[in-house]
């Protein structure tokens, strides 16, 4: 992972200072993760790529494409994230594909399920 962290800031062109500011870190942490001086946390695993549109398993595992350009790839990270079925994701792509109405409706429905679920007991 050290070595994709470093390729990402090469790419972009910026320096440990730079890029740690977009994270929201110093150089030092930088300078200590392309060094494996310390351990890469989850929390900046998605930090890195919600802010440079990478591609989770290509950071975390060195599989697929470096970029994330399509829905495809999100939802590929969001099943490997929370271990979702196929139906799962389905479901999500459906939703996703809704306007605001429809979704709106269905939160409805699926809001008044759980409240009628909570008062089954």
């Amino acid at each position: 992972m050290v070595n994709r962290i470093r390729e990402i800031r090469n790419a972009t062109g910026l320096s440990q200072t730079d890029f740690g500011k977009r994270l929201g870190v110093s150089r030092d942490v930088i300078n200590n993760l392309e060094l494996n001086r310390v351990e890469l946390k989850e929390h900046m695993i998605k930090l890195i790529c919600k802010e440079f549109k990478i591609n989770y398993m290509w950071l975390k595992y060195g599989q697929g494409d470096p970029k994330t350009d399509t829905p495809e790839d999100i939802f590929e990270e969001i099943r490997a994230e929370y271990d979702l079925s196929d139906d799962d994701v389905d479901i999500l792509k459906e939703y996703s594909e809704m306007n605001s109405d429809e979704r709106a409706g269905l939160r409805r429905y699926i809001k008044s399920l759980i409240k009628a679920k909570k008062e089954e007991g």
